[in-house]
């Protein structure tokens, strides 16, 4: 069985790694230059989106709720205490 991630930063990639080392699932992370997105093509073969598709993705983000790093890493730290507590 394999899962593939696709994260977008640096701190998804940590969060990403946290979530795998505290459930000790072992896994492996790929080169640099051996990414593929969602789609399943390299990102030099992606289509470029339109400027509707653009504009939609800048709409939807902007109702996208956030927070700041100190409040994530609070809210992680919480997360990953239950999450330990119920691992064997």
């Amino acid at each position: 069985m394999n899962i593939i991630a696709y994260p977008e930063n640096n701190a998804q990639m940590e969060a990403i790694k946290a979530f795998m080392n505290a459930f000790k699932i072992k896994f492996d992370i790929a080169k640099e230059g051996n990414t593929t997105g969602p789609s399943g093509l390299g990102d030099d073969q992606l289509e470029p989106l339109t400027k509707q598709q653009f504009m939609q993705w800048i709409e939807e983000a902007e109702k996208t709720p956030n927070m700041t790093l100190d409040a994530f890493n609070d809210k992680w730290e919480q997360k990953k205490q239950q999450l330990i507590k119920h691992t064997p």
